[in-house]
């Protein structure tokens, strides 16, 4: 796909198309496992889509 793909929650109410903003991350830099990259949490612009893969035969 070379790309990044996040699952998350939304509202039940979002439609297929719809433009969203998802934070990104977890609080305080992350897990404290060392095998975990630390990162700073932010908010992520996306669409909605009905499934997060394209259907690819």
């Amino acid at each position: 796909m070379r790309g990044w793909i996040s699952l998350g929650t939304i509202d039940p109410a979002a439609a297929v198309g719809d433009q969203v903003e998802i934070g990104w991350g977890e609080p305080n830099g992350g897990s404290p496992n060392p095998a975990v990259e630390r990162h700073t949490q932010t908010r992520v612009r996306g669409t909605v889509i009905s499934r997060p893969f394209p259907n690819r035969h």
